[in-house]
C-alpha cells in the first residue's frame, strides 16, 4: 500500500517538475475560466477573464473565441479578424473578459440522497435526516499515446481541488470520503482533491489514492448549503516539498543489494556450519591425542622415577670407583718409587762387583764364580727396570681411570639432580593433566553446541532468504515494474498537459495557462430568510477570495499525499 501511494507521488511530482520548466514567449496569457452552475453542477454561465503579460511588447497578437469582450483595466480595443485579436498595449499588461458557451473539459455533477432517497436541491431544502452529498467529475479530454509499445487513450491530467462550507449547527457526525474536514467551531469546511480520469489512466495497479469523487455524509437539521467551489487545472499545484520521493531513485539497486547480501549471508552461514563441523571433528581428534599424551605422561613419570633410582646407584658406584682408583694410583706410585730404589741398589752393587773382578787374576777360581754373579746382576737390573716401566704405565692408566671415574661421578651426580627436577616436573604435569582433561571436555562440548548452533543458523538463514528476502524482491519488483509503466504514463500525461494550455484560444507566439473555477450554487434553507443564506454564501466567497483558493487547501493536499 505504501509503495502504491509513493508511486502516485512520483507520478504527480514528476508531472509538476516537467510542467514548470521556464520558456520564452512574446507574451504570457493567464486564462481564468469562471463557471456558474446550479446546485446539481449543471453549467449556467461561463465568463473567462484573461490577463496578458506583454513583457514590454507594444503590440501583442492573441486568439480568443470569447464573445462580448470587455477591457477590464484600460481603454484599449483590439483589432479583430475572426478569432484573431491584435492589442496595442504601449507596454502595459492587458486584462479582458468575455463569455462563452463552449463545453467544459471537466463536467461536475452533485447528487443529494436523504435517508436513502435521492432528492433535488429544492426538495431537500430545510429537510432533516441522514444526508449523503456526492460531488463527481467527468473528464472529457482524451489523447492517444504509446505506452509500453501499445497505443492507449489517456485522459488529460486535470486536477481539481474542492471546498464545501458547512454550518456546524446544520450538519453533524460528518464522514468524508476522499477529503478532509476542517473546522473553526461555528463553521466546517470539507476540502478534497479529485483527479477525474486518472484512475482509468493508471488502470488496475492497486491505486486507491486517486478519485474523481468527494463524498460527504452526516446528520442534518433543517438543511441548507453554501456554494461549493471547485478549482480545476491541468497544471498541478506546487508540492515539491513532499519528502521521500528520492527513495525511488535507489530502490531497485538497494533491493538488489539486499538480495545479494541475503545470498552472501546464506553462503556465509553454510560455510560457518561446514567450518564448525570440521573444527568439531578436529577438536575431538586433538582430545584423543591429548588423552594419549596424558597417559604417556603417566608412564613417563613412572619411568623417570625408576631411572632416578638407577641414577642414584650409578652415582654411588661411580663415587666408589673414583675413590678406589685414586687409592690404586697412590699405591702404584709407592711401588714405582721402591723399584727405582732397588734398581739403583743393583746398579751400585754391580759396579762394585765389576771393580772387584778387575783386581782379581784370571786364573783365580773365584773370579769365574764372581763373573757369573755379575752376569746375574745385569739380568736382575734389566728385570728391575722392566718392572719400573710397567709400574709407571700402570700408574698412568690408573690416573686415567681416576679421571674417568671422577667425570662419571660428577656426571651421575648431575643426572641425579636432573632426574629429581624431572620427577618434580612430571608430578606437576600429572596434577595439571586433570584440569587439562576437564577443560578439554568442556571445549569439546562447547564446539558441539556451536556446531549445532551454526547448523540452526544456516537453516534459518536459508529459510529467511527464501521466504523473506526473495519473496520481498518478487513482490517489490512487481511494483517497480508497475512504476516503470507509471513513469511512461507520466511522460505521456505531461505531453497532454502541455498541449492543454487554453480553453478559448491562444496565439502560438504566446505562452498560456488556464485554470477553471466553478461555483456551484448552494441549497437554500426554506425556513431561513434568503438574506441569511446569501450572507453565508458571501462570507464563503470573501474567505476564499481573500486567502486564495489554492492557498486555502494546499497544506491539506500536501498532508494527504505525504
Amino acid at each position: 500500500m505504501k509503495l502504491a501511494k509513493r508511486c502516485e507521488k512520483v507520478l504527480i511530482m514528476s508531472m509538476v517538475a516537467a510542467m514548470i520548466a521556464p520558456s520564452t514567449f512574446a507574451a504570457t496569457k493567464n486564462e481564468m475560466v469562471f463557471v456558474t452552475a446550479n446546485s446539481q453542477g449543471e453549467t449556467q454561465k461561463i465568463i473567462v477573464s484573461n490577463h496578458l503579460e506583454v513583457n514590454n511588447e507594444t503590440e501583442v497578437k492573441d486568439i480568443s473565441e470569447l464573445k462580448n469582450i470587455i477591457n477590464l483595466k484600460g481603454d484599449e480595443v483590439p483589432t479583430k479578424d475572426g478569432n484573431n485579436l491584435t492589442w496595442q498595449t504601449n507596454g502595459k499588461d492587458i486584462y479582458y473578459q468575455g463569455e462563452t458557451t463552449k463545453a467544459l473539459p471537466v463536467e461536475t455533477a452533485v447528487t443529494y440522497v436523504l435517508d436513502g432517497k435521492e432528492m433535488t436541491p429544492e426538495e431537500l431544502s430545510g429537510k432533516s435526516g441522514h444526508l449523503k452529498i456526492t460531488v463527481k467529475q467527468t473528464n472529457t479530454v482524451k489523447a492517444k499515446k504509446i505506452i509500453e509499445g501499445k497505443e492507449r487513450e489517456l485522459y488529460a491530467p486535470f486536477y481539481s481541488l474542492g471546498m464545501i462550507m458547512l454550518d456546524a449547527d446544520v450538519m453533524q457526525n460528518i464522514e468524508i470520503t476522499n477529503g478532509k474536514l476542517l473546522s473553526d467551531g461555528s463553521r466546517k469546511a470539507v476540502v478534497g482533491a479529485m483527479l477525474p480520469g486518472m484512475s482509468e489512466n493508471l488502470g488496475d495497479k492497486g491505486i486507491d489514492l486517486v478519485s474523481d469523487t468527494i463524498e460527504i455524509e452526516g446528520d442534518v437539521e433543517e438543511f441548507y448549503l453554501a456554494p461549493i467551489y471547485i478549482s480545476t487545472s491541468a497544471n498541478l499545484p506546487e508540492l515539491s516539498d513532499i519528502k521521500g520521493l528520492e527513495e525511488f531513485d535507489n530502490m531497485t539497486e538497494n533491493l538488489n543489494k539486499l538480495v545479494r547480501s541475503g545470498n552472501q549471508l546464506v553462503k556465509g552461514s553454510t560455510t560457518l556450519f561446514s567450518s564448525m563441523s570440521l573444527f568439531n571433528t578436529k577438536i575431538k581428534e586433538f582430545q584423543r591425542g591429548m588423552n594419549s599424551f596424558i597417559n604417556g605422561a603417566g608412564q613417563l613419570t613412572s619411568g623417570i622415577s625408576s631411572l632416578q633410582g638407577g641414577a642414584i646407584k650409578l652415582n654411588t658406584g661411580a663415587n666408589s670407583l673414583y675413590e678406589n682408583s685414586v687409592a690404586y694410583v697412590n699405591k702404584g706410585k709407592e711401588l714405582v718409587a721402591g723399584v727405582d730404589k732397588q734398581t739403583a741398589a743393583i746398579n751400585s752393587l754391580n759396579d762394585t762387583l765389576a771393580q772387584v773382578l778387575a783386581t782379581l787374576p784370571n786364573d783365580l777360581p773365584q773370579k769365574a764364580a764372581l763373573t757369573q754373579i755379575s752376569g746375574g746382576m745385569s739380568q736382575l737390573k734389566e728385570s728391575s727396570m722392566t718392572l719400573g716401566t710397567g709400574l709407571s704405565s700402570y700408574v698412568n692408566k690408573a690416573n686415567d681411570l681416576a679421571a674417568g671415574a671422577k667425570a662419571l661421578d660428577d656426571g651421575s651426580e648431575s643426572l641425579v639432580e636432573g632426574l629429581n627436577s624431572a620427577v618434580e616436573g612430571t608430578k606437576t604435569l600429572e596434577q595439571g593433566s586433570g584440569k587439562l582433561t576437564s577443560g578439554m571436555n568442556s571445549l569439546v562440548d562447547a564446539t558441539s553446541q556451536l556446531e549445532e548452533g551454526a547448523k540452526t543458523l544456516a537453516t534459518g538463514m536459508n529459510e529467511f532468504n527464501k521466504e523473506g528476502i526473495l519473496k520481498l524482491k518478487e513482490g517489490v519488483s512487481d511494483k517497480l515494474n508497475s512504476l516503470s509503466e507509471f513513469l511512461e504514463i507520466k511522460d505521456a500525461l505531461v505531453e497532454i498537459a502541455k498541449d492543454y494550455t487554453t480553453f478559448t484560444g491562444n496565439n502560438e507566439a504566446n505562452d498560456s495557462k488556464v485554470e477553471f473555477v466553478v461555483k456551484i450554487e448552494g441549497v437554500d434553507r426554506m425556513v431561513v430568510e434568503d438574506k441569511t443564506t446569501n450572507i453565508a454564501a458571501n462570507e464563503t466567497k470573501i474567505s476564499v477570495e481573500k486567502k486564495g483558493f489554492l492557498e486555502s487547501i494546499k497544506e491539506w493536499v500536501k498532508e494527504s499525499l505525504a
